[in-house]
């Protein structure tokens, strides 16, 4: 008797480890194009639900999302959350408006590739568990910034949802990316204390106007970005348009 709970426990420990290795989440490096290592955290979902990416603005940190992730979780919808990369630019990168715009071209060249290479690894590995087809990017800052333009080179991507997005942030500018994007679902929101931000979400309106499939959301708060992530009611209204589509 005493070797049958041995073994029973054995069997338990087994399953446990199991069990938190499927569903926990856990850091994974993905190399990108260049080598550079990109650190990421992933939860698996099932496959015929959306997977959402979660793209991070530049310098924070990916606990600030861990409302918007206890959601998922909720939902049973798999995730991935990484922060871009930071570019220094050397005087030679500053001047003319020529040196401008290769300055822009190639950051935000990189940051789509590094996404490439994201999506690429996530296929090989983690195929059964992920709907390419039904992958939802959300971005803060200039993470914003990337999921939208991402999505007008990625025509799989199913919608976007930018918190705080810019004309241009860190030279990734998203103008000619609004006018392409296109009737897929899209989301955008701004504090109406954050000039910037603001003006760029009023300045998509117009751009969208023959479109039925976007919202925007204006909040009476001084807060930009990841700071969003803390506020239950932005939670709740950013799932609120996604449950329209999902």
């Amino acid at each position: 008797m005493v070797k049958f709970f041995r073994v029973l426990f054995r069997w338990i420990v087994i399953l446990l480890s199991t069990f938190n290795f499927l569903f926990a989440e856990v850091e994974i490096i993905v190399p990108s194009f260049d080598k550079t290592e990109i650190e990421v955290v992933y939860h698996n979902g099932q496959e015929n639900d959306p997977f959402v990416i979660l793209i991070s603005d530049k310098d924070s940190d990916l606990e600030q999302w861990k409302l918007f992730k206890d959601k998922l979780l909720d939902k049973g919808w798999g995730f991935l959350g990484y922060v871009p990369r930071v570019f220094e630019y050397g005087k030679e990168h500053r001047g003319t408006r020529k040196l401008w715009r290769k300055k822009s071209r190639y950051a935000t060249g990189i940051l789509l590739r590094d996404l490439d290479a994201i999506l690429m690894y996530l296929e090989l590995n983690y195929q059964t568990q992920i709907n390419t087809n039904r992958i939802i990017l959300v971005g803060a800052g200039l993470g914003a910034n990337i999921a939208l333009i991402y999505a007008v080179s990625n025509k799989n991507i199913k919608e976007v949802v930018l918190i705080s997005p810019g004309r241009e942030y860190g030279a990734v500018s998203t103008r000619s990316a609004i006018l392409s994007y296109g009737n897929r679902p899209i989301m955008f929101m701004a504090s109406e204390e954050d000039d910037y931000s603001y003006q760029t979400c009023l300045d998509y309106i117009t751009y969208l106007s023959g479109s039925n499939s976007f919202r925007v959301k204006f909040y009476y708060v001084n807060k930009h970005g990841m700071e969003f992530l803390t506020d239950y009611k932005v939670i709740r209204d950013i799932f609120s348009w996604l449950e329209l589509h999902n």
